[in-house]
């Protein structure tokens, strides 16, 4: 993962980010509310000896002071000392309780004991501090040994003695708030980061050309969703940036299959719910629109649903003409401006139709009388039809959807069809949410406006190299069925 990932990702989840870093600093305000306000007051006192007559006493006397300071200095929390200063105060609370109150510190080289107390007012923190610095010197003072004349070799004078503070040093609620802000903020980041790590999904380019760099990436559609043909939406709305992405996936299809001419393309995807149904129709609709005879075959026999996408009857078709039921002529309708086959009733083996030796003839005959055809084939990963199939045409398209497919599932199925050495013509990223497309777009036009558009932006006369540059009947074996015609 380089840089410029770990900023796209802060970036997309910009909102965990702010949400948290705020989360954050309202719960450490929350917590300083919380606190008691406590103040601070020191008092210093300085440890000397009594007895010094000659220069060898005076030393002997100050190495014993050092040595003694520090026990000194732990004496201060002592019930020994605590005791006296909770009578003098009236305190209503225990040694052991007040000794976490009271804290020492022994300036470096020196023989000075700072005693620090704290206490909910200014006054009572001086107070506190100058009553233990004084019980101190007292109980030194009884323990210290003692001359001939009943004098103590040690004493503590104070030096500096407490005074009220002007501020509590307790809660720091600018600290408390900008810490809970930085743990907040800390927090999304790692979110942002470790999801973006962890969360395998498809989302952009780079993620499918990272998981699949072998094989071609062909372009994203844009999610939209038509009131009118909600998975036709190149018909419904033909000057959208979703239908800019069909026309460009066109183009960038041509491209694909620069060794050999492409007239038959199996469209799939890992797992359903991909959206491979939605980009067959309107893959085909866009390739119709450069005047191309197009048929669409639903050869997901299992769970056939372009019937129901396009709203015409299936209950005769691919099925029907493999078991000899019907003709192709009787079974092809007409949707818009291209052809469809539907499934036709659903058989209880599935796997001998698809396998059979119908069903390439059958391909075969299609290929002569359209310039293309756009099968519809089930999953990859859910039944091994499509990697049949696969076979029967020029290649496989590759349908992902962003967001919800994930990169182990695409390998899954670039593995699947290349182990059978079927042509995996490219992969398409479906449901790129809105402005994250690669579109051009002509939103701006009206819909069916092509006069407007420049000369260099007018549909192209020609598609597939040998494909016709011209919409013809598809033969006259074809006629037409129900309300729509035959190939034309």
């Amino acid at each position: 993962m380089d840089t410029r990932r770990y900023f796209t990702a802060l970036r997309k989840h910009w909102l965990v980010l702010t949400a948290l870093t705020v989360l954050g600093g309202l719960l450490a305000g929350l917590y300083s509310a919380t606190q008691p306000v406590l103040y601070q007051a020191t008092s210093s006192v300085f440890v000397s000896t009594q007895r010094g007559e000659t220069t060898t006493e005076l030393l002997q006397g100050s190495s014993y002071t050092l040595a003694a300071v520090e026990s000194y200095a732990e004496l201060a929390t002592l019930p020994a000392v605590l005791q006296p200063v909770i009578e003098k105060l009236q305190l209503d609370t225990t040694p052991g309780a007040l000794a976490n109150h009271i804290t020492t510190q022994i300036r470096l080289n020196t023989v000075i004991i700072e005693v620090t107390a704290s206490a909910g007012t200014a006054q009572g923190a001086a107070d506190l501090a100058n009553a233990v610095t004084e019980s101190l010197s007292t109980v030194v003072t009884s323990l210290a040994p003692t001359a001939t004349d009943a004098t103590p070799a040690v004493t503590l004078s104070p030096v500096a003695p407490a005074a009220p503070p002007s501020a509590p040093y307790s809660p720091r609620y600018l600290l408390l708030i900008l810490a809970g802000l930085g743990i907040g903020l800390l927090l999304g980041i790692l979110y942002a980061i470790g999801r973006d790590l962890f969360d395998t999904r498809l989302r952009t380019e780079d993620d499918v050309r990272a998981a699949a760099d072998t094989v071609p990436y062909l372009g994203s559609v844009e999610r939209r969703r038509s009131s009118d043909l909600p998975h036709l939406m190149f018909l419904a709305e033909p000057n959208s940036a979703a239908a800019e992405d069909y026309r460009r996936l066109c183009t960038n299809l041509e491209f694909a299959g620069i060794d050999n001419r492409v007239r038959a393309i199996s469209v799939t995807s890992a797992l359903a719910g991909d959206g491979k149904t939605t980009t067959a129709l309107n893959l085909a609709a866009a390739i119709a629109e450069r005047g191309h005879r197009v048929l669409v075959v639903d050869a997901d026999l299992r769970r056939p649903a372009l019937a129901g996408y396009v709203n015409i009857e299936g209950a005769v078709g691919l099925t029907n003409v493999l078991l000899g039921g019907v003709s192709a002529d009787d079974a092809i309708q007409r949707v818009g401006t291209f052809d469809v086959l539907p499934s036709g009733t659903t058989p209880p083996n599935v796997t001998q139709l698809v396998t059979s030796e119908s069903m390439g003839r059958l391909f075969a005959e299609l290929r002569t009388r359209y310039d293309f055809v756009v099968v519809d084939t089930p999953p990859v990963l859910a039944v091994p039809d499509a990697l049949t199939i696969a076979n029967l045409t020029d290649g496989a398209l590759l349908v992902a959807r962003s967001k919800v497919t994930r990169s182990k599932q695409l390998v899954e199925a670039v593995d699947a069809l290349t182990f059978v050495n079927a042509v995996v013509l490219g992969i398409v990223l479906n449901g790129v949410p809105h402005g994250n497309a690669s579109t051009y777009g002509y939103d701006q036009i009206e819909r069916g406006d092509t006069a407007a558009l420049p000369a260099s932006a007018q549909p192209p006369t020609s598609f597939f190299r040998g494909g016709a540059s011209s919409q013809q009947s598809a033969g006259s074996n074809f006629a037409e069925v129900g309300g729509g015609s035959a190939a034309s």
